[in-house]
């Protein structure tokens, strides 16, 4: 009981003396006569926080905004910064005296002004007490990660654009050039009452006459008014799902163009373009846990996708190529934008 009543006056004795200069020496000397001796706080009695300062972050400022990220180089700016770990510094002196074991896990000033520690959950509200701190909070862990597309396009702003615009991808045609697809998801279902693009008729036509960079026909590749064309160009034969995992393809296609769907909250999610039809293109080589491209897949798929006379192409491999003019179908890439795809 005696060490609870001792560590509390600390704690204010300590905040007066950051928030007052005047008698910074008298109340350091009746702090350090007061000094806590060491607790030996229970191991279960830690939690992981996140202290927050009071003051902008470095990047919050007026003159930051205006600047962009090159204010963090100039003179104001490392003034900002310096100043912000200073009154880090004093608030971790005021959590190390009332817990010595204190040891501070990340430091934030360019977009935060605030340090990341494990301390005693009994001595947070005197770190609160300390003038210089806005709040404590716990660091939360396991966020788990949850599919929130019915969500996604009310935040982007998405749903108001067509609202404003009619604009709901109807009459237009995605490309997408990746892994699998599941064809048999909801969310790729035959539409009704759409205006579309492409017909099978459309596609066994190019079939007969131009041709495709493979011999196919229109019953080996269209699947439906959703899915007018599905192909996998690792093999001939017509599309299957055959490595489920590898779900890439089917991710992006929901997010480019799914179907308006209902799920079990009732809750209605589809893609941004929900009316238009989808071009599904497997390009990765055909094995389980495959995450590799083929080159001369890809630009077969670009080729027939110039000729489906697709709206939009969707290449999202997920990496940089530092030699991007030396790939093979790099020509492709510009000659399909020359096609004003």
């Amino acid at each position: 009981m005696k060490n609870i009543i001792r560590h509390r006056i600390l704690s204010a004795v300590l905040a007066c003396a950051l928030s007052c200069t005047i008698c910074a020496e008298p109340v350091k000397a009746l702090a350090e006569e007061l000094a806590v001796p060491a607790i030996d706080f229970d191991e279960r009695e830690l939690i992981d926080v996140i202290v927050k300062l009071k003051g902008d972050a470095v990047l919050a400022s007026p003159e930051a905004s205006d600047q962009g990220s090159d204010y963090i180089d100039t003179a104001e700016g490392k003034s900002t910064e310096k100043k912000l770990i200073t009154a880090q510094n004093k608030v971790e002196a005021h959590i190390r005296r009332l817990y010595p074991k204190l040891q501070i896990k990340r430091r934030f000033t360019l977009t935060a002004n605030a340090f990341s520690c494990t301390v005693p959950e009994c001595i947070i509200s005197d770190i609160e007490n300390d003038p210089l701190v806005e709040n404590v909070s716990e660091a939360k862990k396991d966020i788990k990660f949850e599919p929130q597309l019915y969500t996604a396009k009310e935040l982007g702003g998405i749903n108001a654009f067509c609202n404003n615009t009619g604009c709901t991808g109807e009459g237009e045609v995605i490309a997408v050039i990746d892994t699998e697809f599941d064809v048999t998801h909801d969310m790729f279902a035959p539409m009704t009452d759409k205006e579309v693009k492409i017909t099978k008729e459309n596609v066994s036509a190019i079939s007969t006459k131009a041709g495709f960079s493979s011999k196919l026909s229109a019953d080996k590749v269209y699947i439906s008014n959703k899915i007018p064309f599905a192909y996998d160009y690792s093999d001939d034969t017509p599309y299957t799902l055959d490595f489920a995992e590898n779900n890439h393809g089917t991710h992006v296609s929901g997010i480019a163009a799914g179907n308006r769907i209902k799920l079990g909250s009732n809750k209605e999610m589809s893609g941004v373009a929900p009316d238009a039809q989808l071009l599904m293109m497997k390009v990765s080589n055909n094995s389980s846990g495959s995450n590799t491209i083929n080159d001369e897949n890809t630009a077969a798929a670009i080729e027939d996708a110039v000729k489906l006379k697709a709206d939009v192409i969707n290449m999202s491999f997920g990496r940089v190529y530092d030699y991007y003019d030396s790939i093979f179908y790099a020509d492709s890439i510009q000659a399909a934008v020359n096609a004003g795809i």
